[in-house]
């Protein structure tokens, strides 16, 4: 078990977000506590890719080496997340 001090505003904002969501405040923080610490291993990927490739790829040239440009416009984009792996699904109407 681990035990977090919060401040008040902070546990009140909490309470709030748990009663509009009908979740429990524990079950509130122990989501954003795992949206967080995944959000913690996205980034150390990125610099690690960043530091092994030399530069970031722009999004255009990313997307047109995987073939997700659509003529239509008509496409969306989903993102699906397994573990640390993303899988990026266009899905046309």
């Amino acid at each position: 078990m681990l035990i977090v001090k919060l401040g008040r505003g902070l546990e009140a904002a909490i309470a709030r977000i748990a009663v509009v969501a009908g979740k429990s405040e524990s079950s509130i923080v122990r989501e954003a506590v795992v949206r967080y610490l995944k959000d913690i291993e996205d980034a150390a990927l990125v610099k690690k890719s960043r530091a092994a490739s030399g530069r970031a790829k722009p999004i255009t040239a990313v997307r047109k080496v995987l073939g997700l440009d659509c003529a239509t416009g008509d496409g969306a984009l989903i993102l699906l997340r397994e573990s640390t792996k993303s899988i990026l699904l266009i899905l046309n109407e």
